[in-house]
């Protein structure tokens, strides 16, 4: 085995990050949109801080929750490769929310990014309650690790501009600076 084989297997997170979201971006090409225009719009982007962005936003994902006067988390989110990781929403499309008997219902289709940079969509139906003691409600599902067999619609022009206000976000938060010395 080459070392650069190791390479390709272990790849560097930032890396497979920069390959899955331009790989994302690639694949949303159509007779509007080139390849060539679609990536323009990941210019000047900071991958690294991007990827930190990520890893401070991930959560673990259940299969219903509940959020109200009292907190309910069911069964952790299973994946076709098991047990989903800890992930961060990267985006979201909704259709146009309900309401009926004071209960609005919406259905969403989220892309996720997993920790190890992976890409994957769920489905998600909210049911928000409008009380005197508001209750939200979500009951989430797996839907494809491939976005395009998904009814998934994404804006790249918005979600570019999405992923470049996380880095500046990043960027504006209070980070605490370590410098190490020769001197110990």
């Amino acid at each position: 085995m080459k070392s650069t084989d190791i390479l390709c297997v272990n790849q560097h997170p930032t890396l497979k990050l920069m390959d899955e979201i331009k790989a994302l971006f690639a694949s949303g090409a159509d007779d509007l949109n080139s390849e060539k225009d679609l990536l323009a719009l990941l210019d000047g982007l900071d991958w690294d801080t991007l990827r930190n962005y990520i890893l401070r936003k991930a959560e673990t994902l259940y299969e219903y929750t509940m959020d109200g006067p009292l907190r309910y988390y069911g069964a952790k989110l299973l994946c076709p490769m098991g047990e989903c990781e800890k992930s961060a929403l990267l985006y979201h499309f909704s259709q146009p929310a309900q309401t009926r008997m004071g209960v609005t219902c919406q259905r969403l289709l989220e892309l996720w990014i997993s920790e190890d940079m992976e890409l994957f969509v769920t489905s998600c139906f909210r049911a928000t309650t409008c009380s005197q003691t508001p209750t939200c409600s979500e009951y989430r599902a797996f839907q494809a690790d491939d976005w395009l067999n998904t009814e998934l619609d994404i804006d790249f022009r918005a979600m570019a501009q999405l992923l470049k206000a996380f880095c500046a976000a990043s960027r504006n938060t209070d980070v605490p600076f370590y410098e190490v010395s020769a001197n110990g």
